[in-house]
């Protein structure tokens, strides 16, 4: 039995008397009925084992980079195609302290287009070397080299 302490308002004193609780509820009964103890089978348990797998960032990789024509001449058209894994977002051309964005055209397939203009003077002409630099929106990169020669 459970016993409550009630304060007196007259006296500041504190009094106990018992709390009335109720009887104990019977359980409600199920809808469907337990199948007969004879037919229930038990399925064995199953063990499951879990392994914790790093998660690898995207691959950065550029698998081909071609410069048509290798030999440019004024008026020249120059076509750039470089191949990458899928993960990449962008890829930029650097060479002689410029740096190029190259246009995306596809996932892993970038390029870029410039004509050489007719009257380049000849300090201009020579070997240049082109580092291209591909980068994932995660940050990890892949480079590659290409040269191009103007005449």
């Amino acid at each position: 039995m459970l016993a409550l302490a009630v304060a007196s308002a007259c006296s500041h004193s504190a009094t106990t008397r018992p709390l009335q609780s109720s009887p104990p509820r019977a359980p409600a009964p199920h809808s469907t009925p337990a199948p007969p103890a004879s037919s229930a089978r038990v399925a064995p348990p199953i063990e499951v084992q879990a392994s914790a797998t790093p998660i690898t960032p995207p691959l950065a990789a550029i698998y081909s980079a071609s410069a048509t024509p290798r030999v440019a001449h004024a008026g020249d058209t120059i076509v750039w195609n470089v191949r990458t894994s899928r993960a990449i977002a962008s890829v930029t051309a650097k060479s002689a302290g410029f740096t190029i964005p190259l246009e995306k055209r596809g996932p892993g397939v970038f390029g870029l287009s410039f004509v050489i203009p007719p009257q380049t003077p000849s300090f201009f002409h020579g070997t240049y070397a082109v580092t291209l630099e591909a980068r994932t929106a995660t940050g990890a990169s892949a480079t590659s080299q290409l040269s191009l020669k103007i005449e």
